[in-house]
């Protein structure tokens, strides 16, 4: 298990699942592995960076390592899942809908996986609430603010901000 199954609220204990619909910045990760011999390293850097972040009650982590179940996944979600050539990935869904997936054949893949859990599940220009400070303060990196007027519903500044 990689998370608290409950959260205090309150003085009650409520159980996680309904707590979940409560986050903005729900985040879901599935790799997949055809070969989890010549992945190794791979998983065993999958599986520390799941347990660092293991207090994200809003992330959910899942491994995949049936070769067919890959093989046939691969044929069906090709595109959206898995570059190429390759048969072994990661496929981040950040609460905005958008997929970012990882190639685990690209040797140029070098950061660790928590990282790029961490800097993927939000965006670049986002709100500043509790759940952004906290994966921004977990990089160690530093923050650029702008105070915007939330009240304008068509967000024009925040698109002009997205633009740099």
């Amino acid at each position: 298990m990689l998370g608290p199954l409950f959260k205090k609220t309150d003085g009650e204990m409520i159980p996680q699942n309904e707590q979940y619909q409560n986050y903005r910045l729900k985040t879901r990760l599935v790799c997949f592995f055809y070969d989890k011999d010549e992945f190794k390293e791979e998983i065993k850097n999958l599986k520390q960076g799941a347990r660092k972040l293991s207090g994200r009650s809003s992330l959910r982590v899942a491994m995949v390592t049936n070769s067919k179940l890959v093989k046939q996944l691969k044929k069906e979600m090709s595109v959206k899942y898995f570059s190429d050539l390759s048969l072994s990935s990661c496929v981040l869904k950040r609460f905005d809908g958008e997929f970012i997936v990882r190639d685990m054949n690209d040797q140029d893949q070098k950061q660790e996986m928590d990282k790029w859990i961490t800097i993927n599940s939000k965006k670049e220009v986002d709100i500043l609430d509790e759940e952004t400070l906290a994966l921004q303060q977990s990089l160690g990196t530093s923050m650029f603010l702008v105070f915007v007027d939330d009240t304008d519903k068509s967000h024009e500044a925040i698109k002009e901000i997205e633009k740099i």
